[in-house]
């Protein structure tokens, strides 16, 4: 009778760990992508930062951070907020 739950108990986490290891490889080779931070950018003419020269915002496209396209000439003052996340999922 005890051979019989060694068995058992043996075979048991043979199995769990077969497919725990399946189940990692699995994981592993799903192409998850690292989410990353989105931004409001403001720019400025110059270092008072008073006179606002335009506003990017960036958007999440198919799992990826994406500026919008607004016309604004990137300037040298600027001020970032985080916004939000994009999950990073390659779809």
């Amino acid at each position: 009778m005890m051979k019989l739950n060694k068995r058992m108990v043996l075979t048991t986490c043979l199995a769990a760990a077969v497919t725990l290891t399946g189940l990692a490889g699995a994981a592993y080779a799903f192409p998850w992508g690292t989410p990353e931070r989105m931004y409001i950018t403001e720019y400025f003419t110059d270092a008072s930062m008073t006179t606002p020269a335009g506003v990017t915002i960036d958007r999440c496209v198919n799992g990826q951070v994406v500026a919008q396209p607004s016309g604004v000439t990137p300037t040298a003052y600027f001020r970032r907020e985080w916004i939000g996340m994009c999950p990073g999922y390659l779809f």
